[in-house]
């Protein structure tokens, strides 16, 4: 489910997602799961599974 993406801070090529599992399973007792998902979805930032940033794509 992720893209194969260079992550400039840990210099590796890494499959990152978009959702962070952590933020998703918080969101859904507290209310916030749609607008949760609906960042992710807006968003063009994928999160690092080796160093759990997000990372942005550069623009061409």
């Amino acid at each position: 489910m992720g893209k194969d993406v260079f992550c400039p801070y840990c210099k590796k090529t890494v499959c990152a997602g978009k959702v962070r599992a952590l933020w998703l399973i918080l969101s859904i007792p507290t209310g916030y799961l749609l607008i949760y998902l609906l960042y992710c979805l807006f968003t063009s930032g994928r999160i690092c599974p080796e160093c759990k940033r997000r990372i942005y794509e550069a623009s061409p």
